[in-house]
């Protein structure tokens, strides 16, 4: 989601910081060696496709791809998502 610049008061930007690096940490802990590659190859995937952009009533689309990588990546998925 994009927001202008001022509309979200400064503190409750810090708090939705600080709680998403915490989820950052939380959920991305103790990864396997095994799924650091597929995590990877799919936090890749959904920047690229994410740049792709489809024009819609007077403004773009970009597709993401979200709901596959939470299938694919489950409880790792706040983490995917979040690099990419």
């Amino acid at each position: 989601m994009h927001i202008a610049d001022g509309i979200v008061p400064a503190t409750w930007c810090a708090a939705a910081h600080t709680l998403s690096w915490t989820a950052v940490y939380w959920l991305g802990r103790r990864l396997e060696t095994e799924e650091v590659v597929r995590l990877g190859m799919l936090a890749s995937t959904t920047f690229v496709v994410s740049l792709i952009h489809f024009p819609l009533g007077g403004t773009s689309v970009h597709i993401g791809l979200y709901g596959l990588t939470g299938i694919l990546a489950g409880r790792r998925a706040f983490p995917v998502i979040f690099a990419a």
